[in-house]
């Protein structure tokens, strides 16, 4: 195996700035010739770590294996510019066996040695029983990925998610599900284990479509969920206040009169750091009563919005804000002294 992985790596260092495709296998377990399919979108850099997507495909071996199913994600993959490993479920097609657990185990590793892989941006989609494969793999290894696009999930209702919904507690998961593909037994029981599990859920119901992921505009819907999960994940990770853009157009000791600076900084938190776009109010958890002069409200390109603060402890957005990730500047008597993500969806 040793030289597999050499044969690869050398491989892909040839290819770095192209899209690239490859399916290969290697012996592992009782199977000679375990099979995977590698996307390297055009704009992998090896200098740069990547965004890791693992593809889950269906149970049906008639026309899905791992080659298919990266085909099938290819558009998508280029567009999010996604590093995407599909493993192949083998004969019968089932990509949640003994073997094929330990074999995407296996090959998550590998990937972590052929490439350079962001290990905060790993990411697990599937469709169908891929998707089922989403909730009871992924999950099971939530310290591991950072979000989840479970498509079509071929659940058998709450009983297939019992076991690992715990796991969800303040993961992102985007479900996306056709309105004609059992909801009752699907749809309707994920969203409320998710729910009660305390995850960062958003879903859509697609009208009409039933067992398929052969829907119109696949690709944006997914871009969609990606960009979502992908948003919450980056908002819940740390802020590195030295180098947060601070508005130059004024003077913070000009209009200060409580500083912050006596907080204790590591109690200010925003409850939720989730909030939809018609409720753009972020609640402020912190020992001193706030005003207006007292923060930033800005993009992450250091754009400034409007914001009013009501009781001194909440913070109410303008509307029509854009869906993304926005930044809370905390103000003290030398700037900013503390900083705190949120995502408006």
């Amino acid at each position: 195996m040793k030289a597999v992985y050499i044969i690869f790596f050398s491989f892909f260092v040839v290819a770095l700035n192209a899209q690239v495709k490859i399916d290969s296998s290697f012996a592992f377990q009782t199977d000679p010739a375990k099979q995977f399919s590698i996307y390297v979108p055009s704009g992998y850099d090896a200098s740069e770590p990547a965004t890791l997507m693992l593809g889950l495909h269906p149970w049906n071996p008639d026309r899905w294996n791992s080659v298919s199913w990266r085909d099938t994600l290819e558009v998508f993959a280029e567009t999010n510019q996604l590093l995407m490993i599909c493993p192949d479920g083998g004969n019968d097609g089932q990509v949640d066996d003994p073997i094929d657990i330990a074999f995407t185990d296996a090959i998550l590793d590998s990937m972590h040695l052929w490439y350079n892989i962001d290990t905060a941006k790993r990411y697990v989609m599937g469709f169908s029983w891929g998707g089922r494969t989403t909730y009871t793999y992924g999950l099971d290894r939530a310290e591991y990925f950072a979000g989840y696009i479970p498509i079509g999930a071929a659940i058998d209702g709450a009983s297939t998610l019992t076991p690992i919904a715990a796991n969800a507690f303040e993961e992102p998961v985007f479900i996306v599900h056709g309105s004609n593909d059992l909801v009752g037994t699907r749809y309707t029981p994920a969203i409320d284990a998710m729910t009660n599990a305390g995850a960062y859920l958003n879903d859509t119901l697609l009208s009409g479509v039933g067992h398929t992921i052969d829907f119109d505009n696949r690709n944006e819907i997914l871009t969609m969920a990606f960009e979502w999960i992908d948003s919450v994940n980056c908002a819940l990770l740390p802020v590195d206040t030295t180098t947060m853009p601070i508005d130059t157009t004024t003077n913070p000791m000009d209009t200060i009169t409580n500083s912050l600076q006596t907080f204790d900084l590591a109690e200010i938190k925003l409850a939720p750091s989730l909030i939809s776009q018609f409720n753009p109010v972020l609640e402020v958890q912190s020992d001193r009563y706030l005003t207006a002069d007292m923060l930033n409200v800005i993009d992450l390109n250091g754009k400034h919005f409007s914001f009013s603060v009501l009781d001194g402890r909440k913070i109410r957005l303008e509307s029509g804000l854009d869906t993304g990730i926005y930044i809370v500047q905390f103000l003290g008597d030398e700037g900013v002294v503390r900083s705190a993500k949120f995502v408006v969806y």
